[in-house]
């Protein structure tokens, strides 16, 4: 049997070790308002999305009742993937661990992407918002680009409810639209996750952007992708 002098060592090392851990688990958290539509009436609402970060080999969790489709899934995947290059961070040996807080009834999909990037690069960059009334809607995909969803009109009428000042909508979203906005509520378009960082928090880029120069046949062909996929669009979170 131990000692008791080393019996008591152990149990605060223990406690040390588990106080570490704890600490370190909420210094690496956080949340950010989530806007989605409700499946069958389409409604707008403000839900949250939380984020919390631990050691790991570069998983990517979704805790959320109720369950949201796989796309859902998938994008937090991308979203974890396009903050840590912008960031430039190795996020291998860390688990990234998603919760979304929403009543019964949202519709799932891909737009929870573009506010999992921005709160993925909140939390591992340690990054402090300029403002806190703003709220977003968008995928992620590739470059960092923030892309279409569906819904805006029920999704900015659900923000300005909740009293936010600012709601940021991809490059293009509101292109021949002719729905009524609230007037307390500024819209602006985001190109890309840079954009939204640079915007709601107080962040500078550690590599700066490079201009790309696309020959004119390569931006038709994907002008052409980009305006099939706004046709299929579908309301979703």
């Amino acid at each position: 049997m131990f000692p008791v002098r080393l019996k008591v060592v152990m149990l605060c090392a223990f406690f040390f070790l588990l106080f570490s851990v704890v600490s370190s688990v909420s210094a690496r958290s956080g949340s950010i308002p989530l806007l989605a539509v409700t499946e069958g009436s389409g409604a707008g609402l403000v839900a949250e999305l939380e984020l919390s970060v631990v050691s790991g080999s570069g998983e990517v969790f979704l805790n959320t009742y109720p369950l949201t489709k796989l796309s859902t899934q998938l994008s937090l995947r991308v979203a974890v993937d396009q903050a840590c290059q912008e960031l430039l961070v190795d996020c291998s040996k860390s688990d990234f661990m998603f919760t979304i807080r929403a009543p019964p009834g949202i519709v799932g999909g891909p737009s929870a992407g573009g506010a999992a990037a921005v709160l993925t690069a909140e939390v591992v960059g340690n990054l402090s918002r300029k403002y806190s009334s703003i709220v977003m809607t968008g995928t992620i995909n590739t470059g960092g680009v923030i892309g279409p969803v569906g819904g805006y009109e029920e999704k900015i009428q659900a923000a300005a409810r909740q009293g936010f000042k600012t709601v940021l909508v991809p490059k293009g979203a509101l292109r021949g639209s002719n729905f009524s906005v609230n007037a307390t509520v500024n819209i602006t378009e985001v190109g890309t996750l840079r954009d939204v960082l640079e915007r709601w928090y107080v962040y500078s880029p550690i590599v700066d952007s490079q201009t790309l120069l696309l020959s004119t046949s390569y931006a038709e062909a994907m002008r052409s992708v980009a305006e099939d996929l706004c046709k299929t669009v579908d309301d979703e979170i």
